[in-house]
């Protein structure tokens, strides 16, 4: 039996559910996703969270056990478990092409799957997971003083790796941009790269309420709910500046798309096929992307152009901190992490930012 994951639109929201390949609700991780639509988890981590419990139900039946057998192993047989879960996604058994995957995306399902499972405790439907149980660990420091830690019992998890950060010049922007079929991708494209804005956040733009006409600027606002389930992360509210050329080419995108834009609000949306006028979607901008690859030799994606706009600021001077917030992250660490911890320009630029703001929480007064 193999398991997968459907959606359907219910109270015009996206609500998943698992079923098995003779059209039955797997009732217990479709009860985990409706509560976590009712925590007001983002609809992309309940998405994620399906996708996950799919694979996962799919591992199980390979390996011929149950959720309730699990709990019952012993913790090195759990610990085993789970490890051989991670390298059977990291193998790509879960696809269709055995496409392999990445440590991050594995530990990422692993843990929708022990979050389900930690659910399933709550609920009293199964015992906590040895796995999962939570250790306290006490030491003492060189000052003597004693401190308790608690940690988590699996330490399985893969070994992230380095981000790849493979910069694209303002040139291969260019060529992507000359190579689109259409002025709305050459828009998208341009947008990205000149606000540094998440993927989520451009697609979430309603050109009636979030642009400024006379200053030039796009707002990113936080929706609870977008039917193409773009939305803004830290449910946060900023703008971002666009130049005078790429405005003027979005005012002129507006009024010559204005008879299929009236039927929607949203900024982008989708151009031909029997969903023209729906809201364009992440999956559609990442297949456009592919497209553009195969034509220009240029990969890129979506994060790409969010370095390309953090460093080209950088270049220009920007302070640490005015990336951090353009950028939409809570701390400047991790705006250095993102633009990439060895470039030298970061080590100064950090030194300048401490010298600007010399003593923030005043411990001189403990010299």
């Amino acid at each position: 039996m193999k398991y997968r994951v459907v959606s359907i639109l219910k109270d015009n929201r996206p609500r998943f559910l698992i079923i098995s390949d003779i059209e039955e609700i797997e009732i217990l991780p479709s009860k985990y996703l409706k509560h976590l639509d009712q925590i007001n988890a983002s609809p992309n981590t309940v998405k994620s969270a399906a996708f996950a419990l799919s694979y996962y139900y799919n591992f199980l039946q390979e390996q011929t056990i149950g959720l309730d057998e699990i709990t019952l192993l012993s913790y090195s047989e759990q610990n085993k478990h789970f490890i051989d879960f991670l390298y059977w996604v990291k193998s790509g058994k879960h696809t269709e092409h055995n496409t392999q995957t990445s440590n991050k995306t594995c530990n990422m399902y692993l843990g929708a799957v022990f979050r389900y499972y930690q659910f399933l405790a709550l609920e009293d439907v199964l015992p906590m997971l040895k796995v999962l149980r939570v250790k306290k660990v006490s030491y003492f420091d060189s000052m003597g003083v004693n401190h308790q830690n608690a940690v988590n019992s699996f330490k399985g998890f893969f070994k992230e790796e380095e981000p790849n950060l493979e910069e694209i010049t303002s040139e291969e922007i260019q060529e992507l941009i000359n190579a689109c079929t259409n002025d709305r991708d050459r828009l998208l494209i341009a947008m990205m790269a000149e606000t540094g804005l998440r993927l989520g956040e451009i697609l979430g733009i309603h050109y009636t309420e979030d642009i400024d006409f006379e200053r030039r600027t796009v707002r990113v606002r936080y929706r609870e709910f977008n039917s193409n389930l773009a939305r803004a992360k830290n449910a946060e509210y900023r703008m971002a500046l666009l130049s005078n050329t790429t405005f003027e080419f979005l005012v002129k995108y507006i009024s010559d798309n204005r008879k299929s834009l009236m039927n929607s609000e949203y900024l982008f949306t989708k151009l031909t096929g029997k969903n023209k006028g729906e809201p364009l979607d992440a999956d559609s901008v990442y297949s456009m992307l592919k497209r553009l690859s195969k034509k220009t030799d240029i990969n890129s994606h979506p994060h790409q152009l969010r370095h390309y706009f953090a460093e080209e600021r950088r270049k220009e001077g920007w302070d640490l901190n005015d990336i951090r917030f353009a950028l939409g992250h809570k701390k400047v660490e991790t705006t250095i992490k993102y633009l990439g911890e060895n470039n030298e320009r970061l080590i100064e630029a950090t030194d300048q930012y401490y010298s600007n703001n010399e003593d923030l929480y005043q411990i001189a007064d403990f010299l």
